[in-house]
């Protein structure tokens, strides 16, 4: 349970939230798991008092997008090899709500992608992860009546890219 894991702070850190993910992601899928990395990155798209750590309200909205794109990828993932090709990514971010240009399409591919070109599952929800984070930051900069504006200031866009 997550008071188990949470301890006496009911919070949890990106190393305890790598230990319930694998252990509960690893039954469905057959890869290595996450890394400390991208389970850093899930802390930080819903760390919103910037503790480091996820309460249990915010672990559960956590848990509702990684649930999400589970489905997701399995639907997408039409034949059951564990990865995406860049068709079946299009349509999988599609799906998820991510409606991207195909500069921005191309330079997630080049990112996530393994040699030959597929995403693998871990890959795919760091992916949308970032995507979801990068865009909740952006739509925080917004300029007022500035659509697709927004105004970061060295520091904050620092702050803002290298804690996603």
């Amino acid at each position: 349970s997550f008071r188990k894991v949470a301890g006496e702070d009911m919070e949890i850190d990106a190393f305890e939230l790598r230990d319930i993910l694998n252990a509960v992601f690893k039954k469905e899928f057959s890869f290595d798991g996450f890394g400390v990395d991208t389970c850093r990155s899930m802390v930080a798209m819903h760390d919103g008092d910037l503790s480091g750590k996820l309460g249990f309200d915010e672990f559960k909205i956590l848990w509702t997008d990684l649930r999400k794109w589970k489905g997701v990828f399995k639907k997408f993932d039409t034949d059951g090899s564990g990865k995406l090709s860049s068709y079946e990514l299009r349509s999988a971010l599609h799906a998820s709500g991510f409606k991207l240009s195909n500069k921005t399409f191309s330079t997630l591919v080049m990112r996530y992608s393994n040699k030959s070109g597929e995403i693998e599952f871990s890959d795919f929800m760091l992916c949308a992860i970032k995507l979801k984070t990068m865009l909740a930051s952006f739509k925080d900069y917004t300029m007022r009546g500035q659509q697709g504006i927004a105004a970061f200031d060295v520091d904050s866009f620092i702050a803002t890219t290298m804690y996603s």
